[in-house]
């Protein structure tokens, strides 16, 4: 896919994702009614000959916009693991990771298992760290160190009635558009809003 098919593809989003936030009516920004959550959990990378996954971690804040609907930013890194590569009788090792910087739209579900559904554009930095004794030129174009823009969506299951603390199980998808194959990460974490 080109870059201007990136770009035009992430600017629809962002579109789409900004009308759907949009205030019923014009209710101001109160600092009181932000809201956190942050969870942790495991994460796995489908791309080439990625490793098995390992562990990831987000935190974001969110403010309503209207019943039902909030809108807010994530911020998450990701911890793939590695592998190694063999070339003749080179080899290297490859250390997979992500951060990300999602802006949400979340909405309110109710009924059904899921009661959140969030989703929306983001960017995220995908790197693959090489790291080699000898002859690690043969491996440079398995290396990557790329911001590229990113879609996200996460769903929750969580309590629906307000709670001090609540706690979640998050099914998260992110695709981030870099350059090559794209990156598509799954993960199942475990979430505390508050």
């Amino acid at each position: 896919m080109s870059v201007r098919a990136r770009i035009l593809r992430s600017a629809v989003a962002i579109v789409l994702v900004l009308g759907a936030a949009r205030p019923a009516r014009a209710a101001g920004f109160e600092w009181s009614r932000i809201q956190g959550h942050t969870s942790f959990g495991y994460g796995r990378l489908m791309v080439g000959h990625a490793p098995a996954g390992s562990i990831g971690v987000t935190v974001g804040f969110e403010h309503p916009l209207r019943p039902g609907l909030d809108a807010g930013i994530d911020f998450g890194l990701y911890l793939y693991g590695n592998r190694t590569a063999d070339r003749g009788t080179l080899n290297a090792t490859l250390d997979y990771s992500s951060q990300e910087v999602v802006f949400f739209t979340h909405w309110a579900v109710s009924r059904g298992p899921v009661s959140r559904i969030s989703i929306g554009p983001g960017l995220t930095h995908a790197r693959t760290e090489l790291s080699s004794a000898a002859g690690g030129a043969q491996f440079l174009d398995l290396a990557k160190d790329e911001v590229a823009p990113s879609l996200a969506l996460d769903l929750s299951i969580l309590r629906r009635k307000p709670a001090p603390v609540r706690v979640a199980m998050v099914a998260g998808y992110r695709v981030a558009f870099v350059d090559g194959p794209d990156w598509n990460q799954f993960s199942v974490r475990l979430g505390f809003h508050y």
